[in-house]
Order: C-alpha cells, then sequence, then structure tokens
C-alpha cells in the first residue's frame, strides 16, 4: 500500500476508502480530510512492517464468459 504510513494514507485518500468518503460528501467531506487520514493511519498501522511500509491484503476477480451463441 506504501513505502510507509505517509505514503499508505495518500493513496488512499486519492483511491481508496477515504477518497470515497470525502467525494460522496463534497465541501464536508473536504473538511474533514485531516480527520478521516488519522482515522486510516489508526487502522492501518496494524499493518505495518517492521521497515515502515504498510502491506495490506488484496483480491482478483477473474471473469470469464462465453456467448452459447
Amino acid at each position: 500500500m506504501g513505502k510507509d504510513m505517509d505514503e499508505a494514507i495518500e493513496s488512499l485518500l486519492a483511491i481508496g476508502p477515504g477518497a470515497e468518503l470525502i467525494r460522496l460528501n463534497g465541501e464536508h467531506g473536504e473538511s474533514r480530510r485531516a480527520e478521516i487520514a488519522e482515522a486510516l493511519a489508526d487502522h492501518y498501522a496494524a499493518w505495518q512492517q517492521p521497515d515502515g511500509s504498510i502491506v495490506g491484503r488484496g483480491s482478483a476477480w477473474i471473469v470469464a464468459a462465453t456467448n452459447p451463441e
């Protein structure tokens, strides 16, 4: 997620759950950006590795389909 907490939070606020909170709540969400960043840092602290990097779980979905006609 990031080489350190700052990079991980930056990413989460750009494309992750924090970004969605801000986007959905417009100006009010933007006004609470620092609070959202702090909450994300608190949550993701448990994922911090000894080298300071933040490593999280991930998943990928592979979907295939065939047109029967």
